[in-house]
């Protein structure tokens, strides 16, 4: 365990799930997220991105079964959800 704890360590709590995400989303995509989204820096702000998502985030995920927040999985699922509204949105191919 220790050896894990070791592997996986990161400053704060939060950036723990966040790499796991960004990880998960190039396993699944075979792109990077920061590549994905870069496009889009100078046209949207990121408030403006998160009430993009927002709107109807109920009707793409659910919490799964026994647990209390989303998988890692499912949140880069939501992030590519949010590109490619984006690429909708802004005529981008």
């Amino acid at each position: 365990m220790w050896d894990w704890l070791k592997a996986y360590k990161e400053p704060y709590y939060v950036t723990f799930w966040i790499n796991r995400v960004l990880e998960e989303y190039e396993r699944m995509y075979k792109s990077k997220f920061k590549d994905d989204i870069a496009i889009f820096n100078q046209l949207i702000t990121e408030k403006e991105a998160k009430e993009i998502l927002g709107e109807d985030i109920g009707s793409y995920a659910t919490h799964h079964f026994g647990q209390r927040y989303l998988n890692s999985s499912t949140i880069a699922g939501l992030m590519r959800i949010l590109i490619k509204k984006l690429r909708e949105k802004y005529e981008i191919d």
